[in-house]
């Protein structure tokens, strides 16, 4: 008897479940009043979260690939990372005005706020790992070796060998400087053109 109470409860629940398809697939035929505005607005909605996700982080402010973006840190709080569609003046970020707030950050910047009475702020770069996740190069006459390692195809060695040709010769005129340096051949170099970059003082 318990077998046959639990084949007709199995052959129950298949039923039901055919309904219930039968029944989704009526709602969402195009003959349907509501089938059509339904499967409208789940393809609106998936749109919405999709270029959510892409652009919006917690806590950050991001944007499209191609952006230029500028990380501002306030002692106790998160990094805020703001996009720009141009590099910014420095007074778009922090209260400054006259020639200093004319001042244009370069992409991939770094802004310390280290008080706000008196207001008192430090501009340097993001970090490697931050630069190259928002696909900014990393400057090679100002970075650290921790920024160096965090470049692919460059470990701690190599990277110390970078850091001490910097050193002597007074920094990279341009990226085929890298040339000479043991350990970095043609292949190489067009690989790390990708990652590194001068900017003019």
């Amino acid at each position: 008897m318990r077998e046959d109470e639990n084949g007709l409860g199995i052959f129950t629940r298949i039923s039901a479940l055919g309904r219930s398809v039968r029944s989704a697939k009526a709602f969402f035929s195009p003959h349907h009043p509501l089938g059509p505005l339904l499967v409208c607005s789940i393809l609106l909605i998936a749109v919405y979260v999709w270029f959510s996700r892409a652009e919006t982080a917690p806590g950050n402010d991001f944007a499209p690939c191609g952006r230029c973006r500028v990380e501002v840190v306030r002692s106790g709080q998160p990094p805020l990372v703001r996009s720009f569609s141009v590099p910014p003046r420095l007074s778009e970020i922090v209260p400054v005005s006259g020639q200093e707030g004319e001042h244009s950050l370069p992409c991939g910047s770094r802004i310390l706020i280290v008080s706000d009475e008196p207001y008192r702020f430090r501009v340097g770069n993001m970090s490697g790992e931050h630069l190259l996740l928002f696909s900014e190069k990393v400057e090679l006459n100002t970075a650290t070796y921790r920024d160096l390692t965090a470049v692919p195809g460059i470990g701690p060695r190599l990277a110390r060998r970078i850091l001490e040709w910097r050193r002597v010769n007074g920094g990279y005129q341009r990226l085929e400087d890298l040339i000479l340096i043991r350990g970095i051949g043609p292949y190489t170099l067009s690989r790390l053109e990708e990652y590194l970059i001068i900017r003019a003082e």
